[in-house]
């Protein structure tokens, strides 16, 4: 229900203010940026409770979310 509600809308303003080059682009993309990171060490820690076997399917996706968000406040701190 987050992802709808907040994580979405907040995915689509950061993406159409990074294509335009404005402020709030900037701004946004490192609110969901954070947010992916935080969601992702959230699952995690789930799974690693959980124990193995780890299912691929949970953790690939969230392996992913965290490289690109990485990469994209790296990429803005620039």
């Amino acid at each position: 229900m987050t992802d709808i509600l907040v994580n979405a809308p907040a995915s689509i303003l950061a993406a159409v203010g990074l294509w335009t080059l404005r402020r709030y682009g900037y701004v946004a993309s490192q609110f969901v940026a954070g947010f992916y990171i935080y969601a992702s060490v959230e699952i995690f820690v789930d799974v690693v409770q959980a124990g193995p076997p780890y299912p691929m399917a949970i953790v690939a996706p969230q392996v992913a979310a965290v490289v690109v968000a990485v990469v994209l406040v790296v990429y803005l701190w620039q």
